[in-house]
This record gives C-alpha cells, structure tokens and sequence, in this order.
C-alpha cells in the first residue's frame, strides 16, 4: 500500500503514475460534507460522482485489475472530510499484485 498525500482542501484534482498506470482524480466535498471522487485511468473515465466512504475499497471489482484500488482510511469507518486528510483519514492506492495477494490469503 502506498499512502497518497492529500491537501487539507475541500476540492483538488491531480494526477499520478501508480501500479503501471496514469490516473486523475478529482475529490469534491459537497455541503454535507461528504466527499466525491472522479478517477480517470489512462485518460479513461472509470467512476464519475463516486461517493468516498471510510475502510472501503473506491473502484468497483472489474476496474481495479488495470492498476489497482484507492482507499480511505477513517477513524471510527466516518467518512472522509477533507480537514482530516493527513491526519484521522489517510488515502492510499492498493495495487493489483497486492489485493490479488490478499484475496488469495482471504
């Protein structure tokens, strides 16, 4: 697992080469708090409007094969709010290698 640093911002957008692949991701925090991920793989639109909840996996099954997966972890499983980034919620990219890994030892 590799921790993805995060600006304590309510909305941001960056790119990165993870796992053999270039992603974008943009996070927006609506006024309720909660938080929205749009990730792209290789200028290629995966989720758009995805709601981010703490200690679970963001992409669905069949896309994290291309590269891996994004998670949010949070105090208490709550769900990310930007103030907590770096501190009480960390956000970090799983590659596929690894989920395979841990998917075979589940």
């Amino acid at each position: 697992m590799q921790e993805i640093t995060l600006e304590n911002q309510p909305n941001q957008q960056f790119s990165i080469s993870l796992g053999g692949a270039a992603y974008v991701i943009s996070l927006r925090t609506l006024a309720n708090g909660a938080t929205l991920a749009d990730i792209e793989i290789d200028n290629e639109p995966l989720v758009r409007g995805l709601l981010c909840r703490g200690n679970e996996l963001l992409l669905p099954y069949p896309y994290q094969a291309r590269g891996g997966n994004f998670l949010f972890t949070t105090a208490d499983g709550r769900y990310p709010y930007y103030t907590d980034f770096g501190g009480s919620c960390r956000f970090y990219f799983i590659s596929a290698e690894e989920l395979a890994n841990a998917n075979a030892t589940a």
